[in-house]
């Protein structure tokens, strides 16, 4: 059995749901931590419970089918999580898939980024059978981060060479008005100084392994008027960004999209194996990703917590032997595995949920 009773109270003052489907959540969260699985079979395995594996199973199903998780009081529980959550912010989108049989899991998903990694913040399901998203999906996405949250809030958002396109610049440019940096194929047409165009690549030529170059001047591309900024990577691949926003630093902004994708691999091959879920119904899945957000957001900050009296060892080759989302993970496990004999400690590390 695991004392569930700490992170209960946390999640009935946050979300209000009567005492059954809180102790049900909580209990879930836990058995994700020690499972490290959404396959809901092994889930129910490893619940503590007197009833049938079968039983337990059939509990889990019925969860994910008949309740609602608002995603906007999660949204908003979230964004009180993220560590930087009173200051401006810069939004990562991207989106994650895997397949399921014939099924496509297709997730759009919008980001803060932090400091080599990035808080989720906001999601939706693609039913466009795995492909990319379009430029509706994209705004809706954003103006409902904007409902909740307001335009003021977002200091910038970065994209990779899928989210491009003269409509959806035309939305960050004119109707959000908030800087950008997209990436974009080195193969697209800008115009030139003087008259004509080229192909994106063409811009820097000079540039050497490790260097960055932006354009001084706003060229044209898709009909807007932007900053172009280049870079060359030690492997010698070429990044050509589109900015609204004339700064030294554009690079180095865009490549924190990175941070999106160390996020994805926490809840998936890193952490808590999203992929091996069999649920293919997009409203269940979106609420596995809601109790996932929660579940990552608790391990990162157990383990910056952690970091704080026991830095992460480097290694020889100058990384780091963990990463703060693994040391939290691991640390998280062993309090939930000891939470009736621990009770202090358990007690200590769920409090980093509270938001009061």
């Amino acid at each position: 059995m695991y004392n569930t009773k700490p992170l209960e109270k946390i999640l009935k003052n946050e979300f209000g749901f009567h005492l059954a489907r809180i102790k049900l959540i909580a209990l879930f969260l836990c058995v994700i931590y020690i499972a490290r699985s959404t396959n809901l079979s092994k889930i129910a395995s490893m619940m503590p419970s007197n009833t049938k594996i079968d039983s337990r199973y059939k509990k889990c199903q019925r969860f994910f089918a008949d309740f609602e998780l608002d995603e906007i009081n999660i949204s908003k529980f979230l964004m009180k999580l993220y560590p930087g959550n009173k200051s401006k912010i810069c939004l990562a989108m991207d989106r994650t898939n895997w397949k399921f049989g014939k099924s496509n899991i297709n997730i759009l998903s919008l980001c803060i980024t932090h400091e080599g990694i990035a808080f989720p913040i906001l999601w939706s399901m693609l039913d466009n059978n795995g492909g990319s998203s379009n430029t509706k999906q994209r705004i809706q996405l954003i103006e409902k981060f904007v409902s909740i949250f307001g335009a003021d809030r977002i200091e910038s958002i970065i994209c990779d060479r899928e989210f491009i396109g003269e409509d959806w610049i035309d939305y960050l440019k004119n109707k959000l008005k908030v800087n950008f940096c997209i990436r974009i194929k080195d193969i697209e047409y800008i115009s030139k100084k003087q008259y004509g165009k080229s192909h994106a690549k063409n811009f820097f030529k000079n540039l050497r392994r490790g260097e960055t170059k932006t354009i001084k001047n706003r060229r044209i591309i898709w009909g807007h008027k932007l900053y172009i900024a280049g870079a060359k990577s030690e492997k010698g691949e070429l990044i050509v960004i589109i900015t609204d926003k004339n700064e030294d630093k554009a690079i180095a902004k865009y490549l924190k999209r990175w941070e999106i994708e160390t996020f994805f691999k926490c809840i998936k091959s890193s952490g808590f194996n999203m992929e091996d879920t069999h649920l293919h119904d997009t409203k269940k899945i979106c609420k596995m990703y809601g109790l996932l957000a929660i579940a990552f957001c608790w391990a990162y900050l157990s383990g910056e917590l952690e970091c704080r009296h026991n830095p992460i060892r480097i290694k020889k080759h100058g990384r780091k032997a963990k990463s703060v989302f693994r040391v939290g993970l691991d640390i998280i496990t062993g309090r939930i595995k000891d939470s009736l004999v621990k009770v202090k400690e358990f007690l200590a590390i769920t409090k980093l949920l509270s938001c009061t």
